[in-house]
């Protein structure tokens, strides 16, 4: 699927039961509202698409039967364990602790962020709130305006006010493939400007796992950018997991992998945080 930008308003995303166009007419989104706690004192909200809207907005009445649909919806609808897991070890590696409504934590030299395959953003929205500027990319575009979008919107509320509901501060959203992601972002300007690239829950597959490298090679920031990886030891059914993907990155050889985080909490197969850094 071409990669393209979509340009949107914090006023129509903050409308969760507004209208979305899902390309074939106005589908009604019944989103709901949960609080994620990430820490103690570091929350998010996020919406909750139900099984019959989802299946609306992408035409595809299997969907709510399968977290995934190759060629068609990779999952981003859901919130996946993993993105918990990497919005808290972003709140542990940065010192974010807490969320004051007025004043929020700033990271190092206010970096740009990508999250690929970001679903519903929250390790995106949590350096976004901290004071990055991020990009969100998932492959289906009706998941970035029905959750990611109108996620962002909740979660910034004071921001969005003074951007008088015009457009998203410091935030873009791109939508469709890690294949075609890499040339619109150079017509762009943006292609290896990246100081910070997130992913989770994005290397089930063995194919998924070589377009994810190749994307990262080209749109991390050279020399100093890093990324974060998170996602399960192993996918059963589809073959992916953090071992294969580790082997992958070991011979390509572009960077430097390590494990940094390790989860076993037995809620579900072990889960990790892989971190990706350029050889010198």
């Amino acid at each position: 699927m071409p990669a393209e930008e979509l340009i949107l308003s914090t006023q129509e995303a903050g409308d969760a039961r507004s209208a979305s166009d899902a390309g074939s007419g106005a589908v009604v989104c019944d989103v709901l509202t949960e609080v994620v706690e990430i820490l103690p004192n570091v929350r998010l909200l996020k919406g909750r698409l139900s099984s019959r809207a989802s299946s609306q907005l992408l035409q595809e009445e299997g969907l709510a039967d399968s977290d995934l649909i190759p060629g068609n919806y990779e999952g981003g609808f859901k919130l996946w364990e993993c993105a918990i897991d990497l919005a808290r070890f972003m709140c542990q590696h940065f010192s974010i602790d807490y969320f004051d409504q007025h004043a929020y934590p700033q990271l190092p030299g206010l970096p740009r962020v990508l999250e690929l395959g970001c679903g519903q953003g929250i390790p995106g929205i949590l350096l976004l709130k901290a004071g990055a500027e991020v990009h969100f990319q998932d492959y289906n575009r009706e998941v970035l305006t029905a959750l990611t979008a109108p996620n962002v919107t909740a979660n910034t509320a004071d921001n969005n006010r003074q951007a008088e509901g015009h457009s998203f501060p410091r935030s873009r959203f791109f939508s469709g493939d890690w294949a075609t992601l890499p040339t619109l972002l150079e017509k762009e300007g943006l292609l290896g400007t990246y100081d910070i690239i997130l992913s989770a829950e994005t290397i089930y597959s063995l194919d998924s796992q070589q377009q994810l490298l190749s994307c990262i090679k080209q749109c991390l920031r050279p020399t100093t950018g890093q990324a974060w990886v998170a996602a399960k030891s192993y996918y059963f059914g589809v073959g992916g997991g953090t071992a294969s993907f580790i082997r992958l990155v070991e011979k390509d050889g572009t960077f430097n992998v390590k494990t940094i985080d390790v989860i076993n909490d037995g809620a579900s197969n072990k889960r990790e945080i892989l971190t990706l850094k350029f050889k010198r």
